[in-house]
This record gives structure tokens, C-alpha cells and sequence, in this order.
């Protein structure tokens, strides 16, 4: 009798329905001590919005957010086991009692029924520029999904501006009032995606100590605009080679503007410590709306653009040798 009520008592327990401005989660776990804490983060605050514990492989949540469909990463302590999910404003059920939080069961969410449908698809593609092209089709075919617009202010700069317009104007006006939207319109205004003989665009940007830069300061010499982050393990590699080319041209007028795609301060920064990288360093400190990656269309780093002592770009993604080799073309040599 007492199994029957306590069976009695999660089924009441997994369908309570979430208040008018709220969403719940009913979880099941597999294997997890009692007082396991669960946390919910919110994909575009960047913060931990909500925490509970387990209780004889349960969890609940009963949460309040700024707007919905809205997506959120649940996850445990560690960040050892987590799920990233669009929740809607309905009592849902995450059902990982088989599974890790990663292959669990949710239901409850229109919006993530389709998020999943559409992920299936595209994590069985291995080539990267198909999986591109299915997102793409996605954002195409569903112009009402604020999913649409959450994948191409992904790969915005990835697809580059053109296609990113075309898409972009097939939105219903809900989906482009999204944060997500506005970050595609921002964008858009700010694309200039200059290429090879075109004229560089002027920005500003805070260094270490937030004095303001601006890349035409520069003006007159050769400079290497250098995208680049604390975490990029090839940025990290290349940097002894691109310090031996700045210090054999540096003085004949090449110089760097490295700019960071870091969120945290003291990450940044201790990376250009611990590398001793002498030159101009700046960043905005939030790397998926980097004023610098917008304006040139930097989808991925490393990359580079050389700009001629005429402010003309003759060069983009230049490798250590190639760089070199463009410098030696440039200037009268080393000292």
C-alpha cells in the first residue's frame, strides 16, 4: 500500500502545471545520491538562474523567466551531466531515469519537440559544411521559430551577410523582436566584410586598462589585425613564431592589433602574460557580439587581415610563413 501511494504521489508530483509566467521541469535520474544539486542556467543571461536537489532520483523545478520559448542548459554540479533545452512557459517532464541528462526523454515543450527533431538530423551529419547547409534549411523552412533565429545568429558570419539578409527578412516580426533577432539585425548593420584590396574599417575598442583604441591609429603602417582568444589552442601555438616576426619587423613599421574573442578579464589577460605578447591588445569581453568579428566577418579563429601602409587589405588568414613572406615583400627587411 505504501508503494501505491508513493507511486500516487510522483505521478501528482511530475504533472504539476507551472504558474501562467513560469515553466516547470518534473526529472527522474538514474543513479544519483540524494542531495545532488541541479542547476538551471539561462543560455542568454550567461547565469545560473535556478538550483534544487535530488530526492530519490527527483528533481522539480518551478521557474520564472523574461520571455518565452527561451532556451536553458540544466546541469549538474559538476557540469559533468547536462542538457541544453527551449522551454516554454508549460509544465514539462525531463525523464533521465535511463539515460544521462544528454539522451533524456523531455516532454511538455513544443518548442523543444522541434528543437530535438531538427538536432537528430543534424548531429548525425559529420562534414561541417553540411551540417551548415541543414541548419540553414531549417532557419528557411520555419520562419516562425525562434529556433530560426537562434542557429543563424550562430553562423551569421559564417554564411556571411547576403544570405543572412535573405533569411532574415523571411522572419515573422515575433521572431525578429527576439534578442536573437536583434542580434542578427546588429549584425546586419554592421557587416561590411571587407575583403582583399578594399580599404579597412575603422573601429574602437578597449585595451587592458579600457583606454578606448581605435584601428586607425594604426594608420600609415603595416598592421596585422589578429583575432584571437585565450582558449584557442592554435592561436596559443602559433604566438611564439608571430612574436619572432613582430620583433625582426617592428621596427621597420609593422604592427599588431590583436583582438580578443575572451568573455572573462583574467582569462585574457593572463593568456597574454603568460605567451609575453608585446603588442596592442583590445576586446569587448563578449565574443558572440565582438564589434571587430561583425564588422569583418570573422566566423571562426585564428584569422587575420593584413593591412598595407596605404590602408588597403592585401591579406587575409595569413599563416606564420606566408606572413613573413608578405612582410619581406613589404618592408626593407630586419634591423
Amino acid at each position: 500500500m505504501k508503494q501505491l501511494m508513493l507511486s500516487l504521489a510522483l505521478v501528482v508530483f511530475a504533472y504539476v502545471p507551472a504558474s501562467a509566467d513560469s515553466f516547470s521541469i518534473s526529472g527522474t535520474t538514474k543513479d544519483l545520491p540524494d542531495g545532488t544539486m541541479v542547476y538551471l542556467r539561462d543560455y542568454l543571461l550567461g547565469k545560473i538562474i535556478d538550483s534544487t536537489q535530488v530526492i530519490n532520483n527527483t528533481f522539480y523545478f518551478d521557474t520564472q523567466l523574461p520571455s518565452y520559448p527561451r532556451e536553458i542548459l540544466i546541469l549538474t554540479a559538476e557540469g559533468s551531466d547536462y542538457r541544453y533545452l527551449w522551454v516554454d512557459n508549460t509544465a514539462m517532464t525531463l525523464d533521465a531515469s535511463q539515460t544521462g541528462f544528454r539522451e533524456a526523454v523531455v516532454t511538455g515543450s513544443a518548442t523543444e519537440d522541434l528543437n530535438h527533431a531538427h538536432r537528430q538530423k543534424v548531429d548525425a551529419i559529420a562534414d561541417y559544411d553540411q551540417m551548415v547547409e541543414k541548419e540553414m534549411e531549417f532557419a528557411a523552412n520555419h520562419p516562425e521559430s525562434i529556433i530560426s533565429a537562434s542557429i543563424l545568429s550562430v553562423y551569421q558570419t559564417f554564411v556571411g551577410k547576403e544570405r543572412t539578409q535573405a533569411l532574415y527578412q523571411r522572419f515573422t516580426e515575433a521572431v525578429k523582436a527576439t534578442a536573437y533577432g536583434q542580434q542578427i539585425e546588429e549584425f546586419l548593420r554592421l557587416a561590411v566584410e571587407p575583403k582583399v584590396g578594399d580599404r579597412y574599417v575603422d573601429f574602437e575598442m578597449a585595451d587592458t586598462s579600457g583606454m578606448p583604441v581605435q584601428l586607425s591609429q594604426l594608420e600609415g603602417k603595416v598592421i596585422l589585425l589578429e583575432f584571437w582568444a585565450s582558449w584557442c589552442g592554435p592561436c596559443r601555438v602559433a604566438n611564439p613564431r608571430l612574436i619572432q616576426t613582430y620583433e625582426q619587423y617592428h621596427g621597420q613599421g609593422f604592427e599588431i592589433l590583436a583582438v580578443s574573442l575572451d568573455a572573462k578579464k583574467a582569462s585574457w589577460t593572463q593568456a597574454i602574460a603568460e605567451d609575453d605578447l608585446p603588442w596592442v591588445h583590445v576586446s569587448e569581453l563578449v565574443p558572440q557580439e565582438n564589434t571587430a568579428t561583425l564588422i569583418y566577418g570573422v566566423s571562426g579563429i585564428p584569422d587575420n587581415f593584413l593591412i598595407g601602409p596605404d590602408d588597403t587589405i592585401i591579406g587575409r588568414s595569413l599563416g606564420s610563413e606566408a606572413l613573413a613572406a608578405k612582410l619581406a615583400e613589404l618592408l626593407s627587411g630586419p634591423e
